[in-house]
């Protein structure tokens, strides 16, 4: 992410060189002709890829200064001079202070740009108050420093893991010398010197080995405690941040549905960390456009249902330990359960038989699955069946859940529960043959015995209904000569919850609950989907950490038969002039095991095209130089035709979300269309793999 995100800088600087440049020359009549041209699509991709790595305020400038630009689209435009000139220069000029700041920082200067408010709390001062003069200096602390705080801490419970082992090994040594002591005499005298007596000396130091031992582990224990405390603090962060911005965001949202709707807040002044606050700014986006989208009704509706015209969404978070709960509620119109059952038989979810009984808590985790929208039609904001589910995916991916309750004509709730830190979390750790795997403790329901022949079970029978049953050796393709390796108890089932639906996890052996830090993100895991990170070990070795969401995917999932044969991986081509989308969409594809082939513009993919037999699918942009998305459509299209080829599926990922963008899409022979504001790897997943099968 590091390297993206200096990509990203080193590119968008030097796009603002560019369009600085040439808008100098527009505005003295010196430019050559199609440079307002080029200008706009400089600022069109750098608004892309400003929204795609998280800088908004950016984003928002390049859109105004995209709607500035438009009265002089003409192709050789007079000179320009005063205020609208002006106006544009202020634009890149601010595009350039925002280049200099962190994506996440406060950009009052672009409000007032933009002509709104600054997001900033009613009666808050304009600029910050000076410091008392006997308040204590701040020190500047990086991300990366408390990363590294962070690792460190990590590293010291590995070590105080091993003096732990260490001082049990040493107490085991010392129960055996003791063993082979001689007994004493009944008067209680032994040999005062001897072999029995060195062998007692022995029995002795050792005793006072391992309480030094014990001593120094407690002493690091509590040092260790203390500096997770204090590195916590360094990294927790206020929700407000988060939360404070959706009474406006909301509003807007629901005018542009015709929706009357009031937000209100509920316990933003509390703390978390800040990579938990990063992680659940996606999920909470899905769940308030869900609210007011699907939730509260038309205000003719709500007046007909007896309702007031405004309706009310309701952020709310409490602490409960060391988790956060953050729900959602709504006072709409409810899951539709009728409608859930009829979307989820037509998508090939559930079987027919199976759809008529469904009881509401299944219909509702029906909700979360891929692909499922109540929504007949696609809209800016919903039906596409992404929301939910990437809301879920996310959350599950620090270790949090969502469920949801709801009552027909009253409303929804939909709760968030995450750990507030990520820095050391409890983990279940277990064998599975020779190998040691983790599971996150909060997604861990119960360990039962399990049943003698566990791998051919089926379902199991849990708190009143039926489990799904996975043998783990099968899903981690561990050998046959190995599952029965480890030595570590009695086999049990793990029963693990993913977003409400439930599985037995079996073979598992050796379990013991542990408080350790995760490693996650390395690109050699990116392609197994039920790996999320490694967990180092006392003894130096590594646990993997197993994505619960996966495994219980896999438990419902129908067995399939044994290919016959290798099968070819897909080959995607993907068209965008900017490297850093290219780069985030290569990488989306690639860990679901693609090909992916790129070019920077539409001439560049037609060749590629024609000299590649071997392509599955196209993902192309519209804005490009040379040759546009569209215009390489219609030649791709008319080449297919001339050739008598076959017709390779075209998808468009593009900023552009309106309907007649689509429409001219799907008219130059498109096959589909993804809002690069929607991105997300599993959206673009859902959006892709039906043309992949």
């Amino acid at each position: 992410m590091a390297t993206r995100l200096e990509t990203f800088l080193a590119l968008a600087d030097e796009r603002l060189v560019r369009m600085t440049t040439a808008w100098v020359q527009v505005t003295a009549g010196r430019a050559p002709q199609g440079a307002l041209r080029d200008l706009a699509r400089e600022l069109h991709t750098l608004k892309g890829e400003a929204r795609l790595m998280g800088y908004a305020a950016m984003a928002d400038v390049a859109h105004a200064l995209e709607d500035a630009l438009a009265p002089f689209a003409s192709a050789a435009p007079p000179p320009l001079r005063g205020p609208a000139a002006d106006h544009v220069l202020r634009g890149l000029d601010l595009l350039g202070a925002l280049l200099q700041r962190p994506a996440d920082a406060p950009a009052p200067d672009a409000d007032a740009f933009l002509g709104r408010a600054a997001h900033a709390a009613p009666g808050a001062p304009a600029t910050p108050a000076d410091p008392p003069p006997r308040a204590r200096p701040a020190v500047r602390v990086s991300a990366a420093q408390v990363d590294r705080l962070r690792d460190l801490l990590g590293d010291l419970l590995l070590v105080r893991a091993r003096v732990a082992r260490s001082a049990t090994e040493l107490r085991a040594a010392r129960d055996r010398a003791a063993a082979a002591l001689p007994a004493r005499s009944s008067a209680g005298a032994g040999p005062a010197d001897g072999p029995a007596a060195a062998l007692g000396a022995l029995v002795d130091a050792l005793s006072g080995l391992e309480a030094r031992l014990r001593a120094d582990d407690r002493q690091i224990d509590r040092l260790a405690a203390e500096l997770d405390a204090a590195s916590r603090g360094l990294r927790l962060v206020p929700l407000s941040a988060l939360l404070d911005p959706w009474p406006r965001e909301a509003r807007d949202l629901a005018r542009a549905l015709g929706r009357q709707l009031r937000l209100e807040v509920h316990g933003h002044a509390l703390e978390v960390d800040r990579a938990v606050a990063d992680a659940l700014a996606e999920p909470l986006l899905h769940l308030v456009r869900n609210a007011v989208d699907h939730g509260v009704e038309p205000p003719d509706v709500r007046r007909a249902r007896g309702k007031p015209p405004e309706g009310l969404v309701t952020l709310s978070a409490r602490l409960s330990a060391d988790t956060l709960e953050l729900s959602v509620t709504d006072d709409g119109a409810g899951v539709d359960l009728a409608a859930v059952r009829r979307r989820a038989l037509e998508r090939g979810l559930v079987p027919a038989a199976e759809a008529a009984t469904l009881d509401e808590a299944a219909t509702l985790r029906l909700l979360f699955a891929p692909g499922l929208s109540t929504r007949g039609a696609v809209t800016p904001t919903s039906g596409r069946g992404l929301g939910l589910d990437a809301a879920l995916a996310g959350l599950e991916a620090i270790g949090g859940d969502l469920t949801v309750a709801s009552t027909p004509g009253v409303g929804a709730t939909f709760t968030i529960r995450a750990p507030i830190h990520l820095a050391v979390t409890p983990l279940l750790l277990f064998d599975v043959g020779p190998e040691r795997y983790a599971l996150r403790a909060m997604s861990v329901l119960s360990l039962v015995p399990a049943p003698p022949d566990a791998a051919a079970t089926r379902a199991i029978a849990y708190e009143g209904a039926l489990v799904p049953v996975l043998d783990l050796p099968t899903a981690l393709d561990v050998p046959t000569s190995a599952r029965a390796s480890a030595d570590g108890g009695p086999p049990r089932l793990v029963v693990v919850d993913s977003g409400g639906r439930r599985a037995a996890l079996a073979g598992t052996t050796g379990h013991v609950e542990r408080a350790m830090l995760t490693k996650s993100g390395h690109p050699v895991f990116a392609a197994h989907p039920l790996v999320r990170g490694v967990v180092p070990q006392d003894d130096g070795g590594l646990a993997l950490a197993l994505e619960v969401r996966a495994l219980v995917a896999l438990a419902y999932a129908p067995a399939a038969p044994p290919p016959s044969a290798p099968a070819r991986l897909p080959t995607v081509l993907v068209a965008d002039d900017s490297p850093v989308v290219r780069d985030l969409v290569a990488d989306s594809l690639r860990a679901h095991g693609a090909r992916v082939i790129e070019a920077a513009d539409g001439a560049e993919a037609l060749d590629r095209l024609r000299r590649s037999d071997d392509v599955d699918l196209v993902l192309t942009d519209i804005e490009m130089p040379h040759m546009d998305g569209l215009a390489f459509i219609r030649a791709a299209r008319a080449a297919q035709a001339d050739q008598g080829g076959r017709r390779v599926p075209i998808l468009v990922v593009s900023m552009r979300g309106r309907d007649r963008d689509r429409e001219r899409a799907l008219a130059a022979g498109a096959d589909g269309y993804l809002v690069k504001t929607d991105f997300s790897h599993l959206g673009l997943w859902s959006l892709i793999g039906p043309w992949l099968r």
